[in-house]
């Protein structure tokens, strides 16, 4: 099915989106901050995203879980440093 101007019907895909994505996150959240990585081959291939929009937004979540994950990586560091006898 399609919409204007033969680009995919976005509110056809929304049961098999939200499946797919359920699916990817709790994947991910399985593997780490990196493991949902394998989204965007499914966000462009099957439904149809131009390939800009979803790489776009995983740079934009890396810039941000990256930095806020090594924060906490020292800070764990400094603490169990500090622990030891």
């Amino acid at each position: 099915m399609t919409g204007y101007r033969g680009a995919p019907d976005r509110r056809a895909q929304a049961p098999l989106a939200f499946d797919a994505g359920a699916a990817i996150g709790v994947l991910g959240g399985m593997i780490g901050p990196g493991g949902a990585e394998f989204r965007l081959p499914l966000l462009i291939g099957l439904f149809g995203f131009a390939a800009l929009s979803p790489v776009t937004t995983d740079r934009q979540w890396a810039a941000t879980y990256t930095p806020a994950a090594r924060v906490r990586s020292w800070a764990m560091a400094a603490r169990t440093a500090g622990s030891t006898q």
